[in-house]
């Protein structure tokens, strides 16, 4: 090899690993270690057949001037496309919104709890990002948002979820047009306030044994809150939808059996067997409750729950597979997100005890302490719980002076619309004040969505989560004896949690009724 087929090698050599050092540095970044270590054996697989690919074309590379030229060529084309596609002012100039399609930043936002907000801030209250496979106009401006949640002509669909196989016609909350508003109110009809009412002796049990068993394992050390949450949340839900108590056999069953549910599916993966065999018994077990022939020849008037209701209100629709498949997705959702929402409010009131204060300075006026707790739980899901609602532009569409391709994706962050300042003065701050007098309207404030789509299980979530507050408070003193920086699942859509490491203590004030062992539950 004379001396400028080296050169040329070399040049070629170095070209190569300057254009693939970007694609590097997203390579390390943390979500994409995370999924590694979460995945080992997918992982081990992965950087395998990576170091083979990149062995196999460095030893064709050398015995061949064709390919490794050609893969020069590629490798700049391609790298060349990624910036420029990168660029927060790519597709401006024919009505895309600014931001950065670049992968580096579909990894930043995974990883930052303030992406959306920094990104508002730099772009404006529409702006586009890609997360991974797809990209996202994100909306950040309420009036805005509470356009695109209300509309109602075809533009925009519901997105996927990897529960929707289980039920012929899917979630409730991805459905569109005839089939949603025939679903929706069949399940609507469920949702009375008499199984409100109903349910509430069951939240109260359910959160005094839960708050006593945490108080009887603290000791000076401190517990773990997470695995004495999801008690609270699953009987509760349980009771309210299908009717049936936590210490029935029927009851014992379905919580078992929603335990093992509340692993999680991918998308983009087929279901796991354990799962659908799961879904499959739930399935059974609820048919049977509703084919009971008590049920069927006389439904009790005393039993309020959503199955009943929707039985006496829809008789002949009861027993669908897609409504039955839904009420149990409901509770396995609703648990999973009641269960963070009361480490939320746990880690708040053991981080000031101000707060807990208040409630008891409350105790013998039931209107003010159900006010006091209720903005307590608002302002915690404002700053905490309520982060977006995604959409897909089924056909092209209008965001402001923007236009949104179809097939992208519309993220409405109402976490961040939350969090502005004409709205919500010193919007970081913790004011559960800001609540007490119900000074904000669903226009300004709309935790559970809005429009045909807002979630119907809103009342009965803000009750657990009222119910726990109230009980934690007159109850209990909690103190935070180890915490450490918020934490999600590693995924674009995940909530941010407590610190895995968050630790209390929990001392009992007063005996509370009954105790309960907690469920083991891997968080």
């Amino acid at each position: 090899m004379n001396a400028i087929a080296r050169a040329e090698l070399w040049l070629e050599g170095l070209t190569l690993v300057v254009v693939a050092a970007p694609a590097l540095r997203v390579l390390l970044k943390r979500p994409v270690r995370r999924e590694l270590r979460a995945h080992p054996v997918l992982g081990v697989f992965a950087i395998g057949a990576g170091v083979l690919t990149l062995g196999v074309m460095a030893w064709v590379s050398l015995h061949s001037d064709v390919f490794r030229r050609s893969l020069v060529v590629v490798a700049v084309v391609g790298a060349l496309v990624a910036v420029f596609r990168a660029r927060a002012s790519f597709g401006v100039s024919r009505g895309l919104p600014p931001g950065s399609l670049g992968l580096a930043t579909s990894m930043d936002a995974i990883g930052d709890p303030d992406f959306y907000a920094h990104a508002e801030g730099r772009w404006g209250p529409v702006f586009k990002m890609r997360q991974i496979h797809r990209p996202v106009a994100c909306v950040t401006d309420m009036a805005l948002a509470q356009q695109i949640l209300h509309q109602d002509d075809g533009a925009l669909g519901q997105s996927d979820w990897s529960f929707n196989r289980l039920v012929p016609a899917g979630y409730v909350e991805y459905m569109n047009g005839d089939v949603h508003a025939k679903y929706r109110g069949l399940l609507a009809a469920g949702f009375t306030n008499e199984m409100l009412a109903d349910c509430r002796p069951t939240i109260r049990l359910a959160a005094r044994r839960q708050l006593e068993e945490m108080a009887r394992q603290s000791g000076s050390a401190g517990i773990h809150p997470e695995p004495f949450l999801l008690p609270v949340s699953l009987a509760s839900l349980i009771h309210g939808v299908f009717g049936v108590s936590r210490d029935s056999e029927a009851g014992a069953t379905l919580e078992s059996l929603f335990i093992q549910l509340l692993r999680p599916v991918e998308l983009f993966l087929p279901t796991p067997r354990v799962t659908q065999q799961t879904f499959e018994a739930l399935h059974t077990a609820v048919r049977d409750l509703a084919s009971d022939g008590r049920r069927l020849s006389h439904v009790h008037a005393h039993d309020h729950s959503v199955l009943s209701a929707m039985m006496r209100a829809h008789p002949a629709d009861a027993l669908d597979a897609t409504v039955i498949g839904n009420l149990i997705l409901m509770v396995k959702e609703g648990s999973i997100m009641v269960r963070g929402l009361l480490r939320w409010l746990l880690k708040r009131l053991a981080e000031d005890p101000q707060w807990a204060m208040q409630l008891r300075a409350s105790e013998g006026d039931a209107a003010r302490l159900d006010a006091l707790a209720t903005s307590f739980v608002l302002e915690t899901i404002r700053l905490h719980e309520n982060r977006y609602v995604y959409r897909v532009a089924v056909r092209d569409l209008r965001l402001g002076p923007y236009t949104v391709p179809a097939g992208w994706l519309v993220r409405l962050c109402l976490g961040e619309a939350h969090e502005h300042p004409a709205r919500f003065p010193s919007p970081r701050a913790f004011q559960p004040q800001r609540f007490v007098n119900g000074e904000y309207d669903r226009e300004s404030f709309c935790p559970f969505g809005a429009g045909q789509h807002a979630c119907l299980g809103a009342d009965i979530a803000v009750e657990i989560a009222k119910t726990f507050v109230r009980e934690a408070a007159l109850g209990y003193d909690m103190s935070i004896v180890r915490d450490g920086a918020p934490w999600r699942i590693n995924r674009h859509w995940g909530l941010w949690r407590p610190s895995l490491q968050l630790h209390v203590t929990v001392s009992s004030r007063v005996k509370s009724a009954g105790t309960q062992s907690h469920v083991s539950m891997p968080t």
